[in-house]
């Protein structure tokens, strides 16, 4: 079973013709519960039940984003954002309902646990491979926002972007990319891109990664794309696209994150579309070719 409940609210403040301030604020809620009857003698969405997860994710996302030119040739988008999020028993349910399956069982507490009572029943966590967390987990993120744009001229635009993630179970983590975008005419532009990605691994097991005093490792991927893009026929797009992937793989093995592998991955897409009033055509043709690579 899922449920789920969002409230958003947005507001955008010009300061000048050339710079505004916009802000957000969103709040959600999901909750989370697998039923597996195993146990016949109750109903079906007893609690005796409930197998590997029964928990709801609480988040608040705040953000404020400031746009500006500082001359013609140059705009900016900068900003901060902040998350919140905490991890609890089902909604209306107390505490002692919370259980998680992440390689081991989260639980609350070993001798309070709701699924941990009857010891004859089936499908109940593992005692001896369970991690107590009480009332739940709460995770906090700080991040600075970044986006800018430079004309370098009446065909060339430079395109710089970065985020930059401060979290409470992680290290920092860096995503930037640089993009160049050259406009040869009306019908025809060339965008060349690298960039850098790296983020966590899920919440639950990044959480019980940092909580062991482990270090943090971050899954990365380090990409190079030129992508060329034609409409000079009418209701018509070509696009083809060649690109490096290099990913640094993380998983979690159920006691700590651990590196799995380094692929290298080289690809080149032809894309086309034919679009004319209430007709939608897409051709992809697509090839690839990856290569695990030794880390060492």
């Amino acid at each position: 079973r899922q449920r789920q409940m969002c409230i958003r609210d947005s507001y955008k403040y010009a300061l000048s013709d050339d710079s505004h301030i916009a802000t957000s604020l969103t709040l959600d809620s999901q909750e989370y519960i697998r039923y597996r009857p195993e146990n016949t003698q109750f109903a079906a969405d007893s609690t005796n039940n409930v197998r590997q997860y029964a928990f709801a994710q609480d988040r608040a996302t705040a953000s404020i984003l400031y746009d500006f030119k500082t001359f013609e040739a140059l705009e900016v988008i900068t900003g901060y954002e902040y998350s919140h999020i905490r991890v609890h028993a089902p909604w209306g349910k107390g505490r002692n309902h919370l259980w998680i399956k992440e390689g081991v069982d989260i639980i609350s507490s070993i001798d309070a646990s709701a699924y941990l009572q009857d010891p004859s029943l089936g499908g109940r966590p593992n005692v001896e491979n369970s991690v107590e967390v009480g009332g739940g987990m709460r995770f906090n993120t700080h991040s600075h926002l970044l986006e800018s744009k430079y004309t370098l001229s009446d065909q060339l635009d430079l395109f710089y972007a970065h985020r930059l993630d401060y979290p409470n179970v992680s290290d920092s983590m860096f995503s930037p990319r640089l993009s160049l975008v050259s406009t040869i005419d009306d019908a025809n532009t060339v965008v060349s891109t690298v960039q850098r990605a790296q983020r966590m691994m899920p919440l639950r097991a990044q959480y019980l990664n940092h909580k062991a005093g482990n270090s943090s490792k971050h899954e990365t991927l380090d990409s190079l794309e030129i992508s060329y893009t034609n409409t000079s026929l009418e209701h018509t797009s070509v696009n083809l696209r060649a690109y490096y992937n290099d990913i640094s793989a993380v998983g979690y093995t159920g006691q700590a994150l651990e590196f799995l592998t380094d692929i290298e991955l080289f690809g080149v897409e032809l894309a086309a579309t034919y679009k004319h009033e209430q007709l939608e055509l897409n051709i992809c043709l697509l090839y690839t070719s990856p290569s695990p690579r030794d880390r060492t």
